[in-house]
């Protein structure tokens, strides 16, 4: 889950979002990891995973 509060952030997802990327062989995951990457784009560092 991505949260924007800045109190309830688990980890940074930056790392984790490239390794997923540099392992991305199926359509939906390159999709997924694309989409992300435009979310942090829009977010910029107020972006945080959370447990879902």
């Amino acid at each position: 889950m991505i949260d924007l509060n800045d109190d309830t952030a688990s980890c940074s997802w930056k790392p984790l979002l490239e390794a997923a990327t540099e392992n991305a062989v199926t359509d939906f995951e390159i999709e997924f990891c694309d989409s992300l990457h435009e979310k942090l784009a829009r977010f910029g560092d107020s972006a945080r995973l959370t447990d879902a």
